[in-house]
């Protein structure tokens, strides 16, 4: 009789002899953004299975990076940062306030940064970016015999680095990664989108595995590629490891919020028009409630506040690491998800979504647009809490839900929401990376075992 574990270790061991890995990632490691998470994840996990990562990465002034399994070499840039520098003061936060972006000038000059060539030459890395990336990476391939090759858009930068290595070393595998959608239909962020889409199907058709973060995204992008892995952000399995721990009542009932917020695009006034009309009708003391935002868009979040007269339970942090910000989740009593979705791009499943989960504290979707089924879907399978659009039809229901977990909180120091605790690890970054491998192991064939359910872990 064959034991399985030894056969699922030898199947990981022969695939790990076939594999040898580079990663190309302008932004490594992440400071704050949680797209740039997904990249450090990623990165953390094909070292961990394959041994070694080699990486290029964007060069840091007086940075010097190290990491476990992972080499890393930085490269010369020259971007739209390095202009900016030049017009502007030196501050902390590393994104502009979207309260604060100039309308007319701002957003065409973001829309231009979005736009082939100019993201090429002028965007984040640049064009001494993409030739510095390409000459280094040519050199690793070369000298180390990589056969296989990571990138993750955005920036573009990374993507055009990857298809010149592919056209030059035509036995690469290049796994093409998407956070983001490069031409947008909601949010018309490019110029000339129809040769974009052009350009963009010239480009990942080159590709032999493409993967993105939503299964509404998916469909986005099988115009450029027929098939598309869905490997969901998720978290790790650390943090819900961490859940469990018990920690002491919080005085106020707390909603949290952390992050950036898209202006235009993503609204909470469902849950304002609630939290005011609760209040005055003396079903929630202000005194036994605060909404917390930790974030770059101060100026919004006061002007939303402003708006319902709810300045005086509201509580307001600066720009935040992101393990400070997972802490404020975790002691949170209700934690806020904003996103949006339409007929023509759904799936905007912000990588937050998966950490809420992963601390077990109920979560309060708001989606401004149509109906999201995905959403919906990972709440219905996990208990997550409440995914509502932000329309006043919903008011009551969403009324019903904070008037609920509050008393709950109210009576017993918690709110008592229980998540199905067996579903929630589908959603680890580690078992959504097994999805990936499990494409990798087609592109690299192992030998074949008679269990033909075993697979790589």
């Amino acid at each position: 009789m064959i034991n399985l574990d030894d056969a699922l270790v030898s199947r990981k061991e022969a695939l790990l002899k076939k594999v040898n890995a580079l990663q190309i990632a302008c932004s490594f490691p992440p400071k704050q953004p949680m797209g740039a998470l997904r990249n450090y994840r990623i990165a953390v996990l094909l070292a961990k299975n394959f041994g070694n990562l080699h990486i290029i990465t964007s060069k840091k002034t007086g940075e010097q990076v190290q990491a476990k399994n992972m080499t890393i070499q930085q490269v010369e840039t020259f971007d739209y940062k390095n202009i900016v520098r030049l017009f502007k003061s030196k501050s902390d936060t590393p994104a502009i306030p979207e309260f604060k972006k100039p309308s007319l000038l701002w957003w065409w000059a973001v829309r231009l940064l979005d736009t082939i060539p100019f993201n090429i030459l002028v965007g984040e890395g640049g064009l001494a970016y993409v030739w510095n990336a390409y000459r280094q990476a040519s050199r690793l391939i070369k000298e180390l015999q990589i056969n296989l090759v990571y990138t993750s858009f955005r920036p573009y930068a990374d993507v055009l680095v990857s298809w010149l290595l592919k056209r030059k070393f035509p036995h690469l595998c290049w796994v093409a990664d998407f956070r983001d959608p490069h031409v947008d239909p909601n949010r018309r962020n490019v110029f000339f989108p129809r040769l974009q889409h052009r350009i963009n199907r010239a480009i990942f058709s080159k590709a032999d595995i493409v993967t993105t973060v939503s299964g509404g995204l998916a469909k986005h992008f099988r115009q450029y590629h027929p098939d598309i892995q869905v490997v969901l952000n998720g978290f790790p399995e650390a943090l819900l490891q961490a859940a469990g721990e018990k920690s002491l009542p919080n005085s106020k009932f707390t909603i949290t919020y952390t992050g950036s917020l898209y202006y235009g695009w993503q609204s909470a006034d469902v849950l304002w028009k609630s939290l005011a009309k609760l209040i005055n009708e003396g079903k929630i003391a202000p005194d036994k409630i605060r909404i917390v935002y930790a974030g770059k868009d101060q100026s919004l979040w006061r002007e939303w506040m402003r708006q319902y007269k709810l300045e005086n339970i509201s509580e307001i942090h600066p720009y935040l690491a992101h393990n400070t910000s997972l802490q404020l989740q975790q002691r949170s009593d209700l934690n806020l998800m904003l996103t949006w979705s339409s007929s023509k791009l759904s799936g905007i499943l912000t990588g937050k979504l998966f950490e809420y989960i992963a601390v077990q504290k109920p979560v309060l979707a708001i989606v401004q647009g149509e109906k999201d089924q995905e959403i919906l879907d990972i709440f219905s399978d996990t208990n997550a809490g409440l995914c509502t659009l932000n329309e006043d039809a919903f008011l009551e229901k969403t009324e019903n839900f904070i008037l609920e977990l509050y008393r709950n909180w109210l009576r017993d120091g918690h709110t008592g929401w229980q998540f199905k605790k067996d579903q929630l690890l589908q959603y680890s970054a580690e078992q959504q990376f097994d999805l990936l491998l499990e494409k990798l192991e087609k592109f690299f064939p192992v030998a074949a075992h008679s269990d033909q359910n075993s697979r790589v872990l």
